[in-house]
């Protein structure tokens, strides 16, 4: 592998998965809600336990 190639890789994996200011816990239904898409307005919202 080309020198350049590794250094790309590389930086692709110390990149989080998710953005933590983009990950929020809605306490009253116990659902951990994640923001994605352009500009963030995309919600997913799933059991916290499916999260972990």
């Amino acid at each position: 592998m080309a020198r350049k190639e590794a250094e790309r890789v590389g930086k692709y994996m110390i990149l989080p998965l998710l953005s933590l200011e983009r990950l929020s816990l809605d306490e009253k239904e116990a659902k951990v809600c994640y923001r994605y898409g352009k500009e963030a307005r995309e919600t997913e919202r799933m059991d916290w336990l499916k999260f972990t």
